[in-house]
């Protein structure tokens, strides 16, 4: 019985933020499917990391494509509605 008190008392650390993502946890976070995922990885528009052999995304590599797109989107509306 003390293992299982000593397991239970034991912090979990559940509030640390996620450095990497699976492939499948970075398509849904940008709410894409897996084989859009895995396209953007084969561009190169998406780089990995090899942990122990897992492919992994970096939390930071998600952040930097989406800001990536922010000028082209702002574009491309600006030039639907007519203000450049």
């Amino acid at each position: 019985m003390a293992i299982a008190d000593a397991l239970n008392r034991s912090p979990i650390v559940t509030d640390v933020p996620n450095v990497v993502l699976t492939v499948e946890e970075a398509a849904k976070a940008l709410r894409i499917g897996r084989t859009s995922m895995y396209a953007l990885i084969k561009s190169g528009d998406i780089q990995t990391v090899l942990i122990g052999g897992l492919r992994r995304v970096p939390v930071a590599v998600i952040h930097r494509y989406v800001a990536s797109l922010m000028p082209e989107q702002t574009n491309q509306e600006g030039a639907v509605d007519g203000r450049a």
